[in-house]
């Protein structure tokens, strides 16, 4: 509880002062050189320009190269517009992750602006991976060029480096610094532009997110503010729209998504030249679950606020597949119950034992009385359960039947007087149980010896003597003992447990492990070799603790 506090605190002091900073921003501009900032494709465009803190696009090359953390599958990324409309300023760019098992994400980016007379050309190496849990570290390595007619050219080398982090599950947040070592345009005394950037994103819900953000360049005087927002209206379309100043102008466009491209639009206004389009064509080579932002529980978010609802309907169409397979626990054998994915053959003989002992199950709740039963073990159970109301009185009958034994196991122990003082308020329903204990007597040899000093009391006593001897020794041997031993058996616990060491990637997510997760567990699984302990988990990427405390009780290493 204090940490969640805590962690809320700080979201609030940081959301807050990063507020105040934007507001406080002048909404003029100030005129640079070459390589002042340009928004390199659609999708930041139609967001206000602003992308340090999304954690998902190929395009964050350009904006934070820690930010290419996030991503689970390959990305690549075209765009082309003239800014502002001006025919001379056409302005190209390219972009291209690709995520690797060992050295993190690399990337490539590439921009060329103008046209014969002038044209800026800049060639961007870039590396992200994980610093720590939950953050992410990156850098870029850029030659920036510039080309005058009649006049040379000139280029500089810079570096950019750049944090992204995710401070809770639905927020994350980013920073960047372009060209940090302060280059110089060939060997003139103009020195290239020093950007930094630093933004939060909020994802309250599956599909949408919002974001504000600042930048900077430290040779201007002004500070720059960018706000914008993404929702998902269907699987295939989604919809944008943000502001900015300096200049001000508000954004607005749409992506459509099919199969591996990925189509945007944006379009931007200035306070005084013409609306700009942008026009970007991607492509995915992943599903989406596999590239999302990196601000959810664990440190590789493999379906952040963006994703999750796919999972979901994974999962619905996996229950519909069975909404036909139905069992009843109050009925079913423990061979049925076995059919039941996660219930292996232990869990299955405990739930018939409880049954056995008078329990009736009137929903997936009531299996919580069933010895060494999990909440998990109950919620995978659940969509393949039926509880019927005709079951409720056929299980009653033997509830007050193991009461009744109870009752008389005393009066075995005590002498034959305390008996009829006990049961003298109902004396001539006494006289019905002999005859039906006269026919149970011949199972158990024990009876005989007891029977006969009875036979000498009184005629109304000696009925009730066989019940003593009859009911109470024949009963408890026949009732739960033999099952009880069955019930501590510690080595047949792995039953209904999941080896990791031998698990597919689709088996470990049914459990509760993410696609990325589970695919992280396969890789590092071959390459290490089997897990020695649950433990060991832990040490593989993208694998946090909260996730292996939820499943601990699921799996086991053999």
């Amino acid at each position: 509880m204090p940490e969640r506090f805590f962690m809320k605190k700080t979201q609030l002091i940081l959301f807050a002062t990063l507020l105040a900073i934007l507001v406080a921003g002048p909404p003029c501009g100030t005129l640079r050189a070459a390589f002042e900032e340009k928004i390199p494709a659609a999708r930041p465009a139609a967001m206000g320009g602003g992308f340090v803190s999304v954690a998902n696009d190929a395009n964050g090359v350009f904006y934070n190269p820690a930010s290419l953390g996030g991503l689970g599958a390959a990305n690549i990324s075209f765009s082309q517009t003239s800014l502002f409309n001006l025919p001379d300023a056409p302005y190209m760019t390219l972009a291209a992750a690709f995520p690797t098992r060992n050295m993190g994400t690399l990337a490539l980016g590439y921009t060329q602006f103008g046209g014969s007379l002038y044209k800026e050309t800049e060639l961007t190496l870039s590396q992200s991976f994980i610093l720590a849990r939950k953050v992410y570290f990156g850098y870029n390595l850029r030659n920036q060029s510039v080309a005058v007619t009649n006049f040379g050219s000139a280029a500089g080398m810079g570096v950019d480096v750049g944090f992204h982090a995710a401070l809770s599950n639905d927020f994350a947040a980013g920073f960047s610094a372009g060209n940090i070592t302060a280059p110089m345009l060939g060997a003139t005394d103009e020195a290239l532009p020093q950007l930094y950037r630093m933004g939060i994103s909020y994802y309250p819900d599956a599909g949408l997110i919002f974001l504000l953000e600042t930048s900077k360049d430290l040779l201007g005087d002004e500070l720059a503010y960018h706000g914008g927002a993404e929702i998902n209206i269907s699987k295939h379309f989604t919809f944008r729209a943000g502001t900015r100043s300096n200049p001000s102008g508000i954004s607005m466009g749409f992506g459509v998504n099919t199969g591996i491209f990925r189509i945007n639009y944006a379009m931007v206004t200035h306070p005084v030249l013409d609306t700009q389009n942008f026009f970007t064509l991607g492509l995915k080579f992943g599903p989406d679950d596999d590239v999302a932002p990196a601000a959810a529980t664990g440190s590789r978010r493999t379906s952040a606020r963006r994703a999750p609802s796919k999972r979901v309907t994974n999962r619905v169409e996996q229950y519909e597949q069975v909404k036909d397979f139905k069992i009843d626990p109050n009925k079913a054998t423990a061979d049925e119950l076995k059919e039941i994915p996660g219930v292996g053959a232990l869990t299955a003989q405990r739930i018939i034992d409880h049954r056995n002992q008078g329990a009736v199950f009137t929903s997936a709740d009531d299996l919580l009385g069933v010895p060494r039963m999990t909440k998990r073990i109950m919620e995978r159970m659940r969509p393949y359960l039926i509880f019927d109301g005709s079951a409720a009185p056929a299980r009653s009958t033997p509830a007050p039947s193991t009461p009744s034994r109870t009752r008389t196991a005393p009066a075995v122990v005590s002498d034959e007087q305390p008996e009829p003082d006990e049961e003298d308020a109902p004396p001539p329903p006494v006289k019905a149980p002999p005859a039906k204990t006269r026919t149970s007597p011949p199972p158990p040899p024990p009876p005989p010896p007891p029977v006969e000093a009875p036979k000498i009391s009184v005629p109304t006593i000696a009925p009730v003597a066989p019940v003593k001897p009859v009911v109470e020794p024949a009963k408890p041997a026949v009732t739960a003992p033999p099952s009880a031993p069955k019930l501590p058996a510690p080595s047949a616990a792995d039953d209904d447990m999941l080896n990791v060491n031998t698990a597919s990637a689709q088996e470990l997510q049914v459990i509760g492990f993410t696609s990325t997760q589970a695919k992280n567990i396969i890789r590092y699984r071959s390459k290490e070799g089997n897990f020695s302990s649950v433990d060991d988990i832990l040490k593989v990427p993208g694998v946090d603790a909260k996730t292996v405390n939820n499943v601990k009780e699921s799996i086991t290493v053999k």
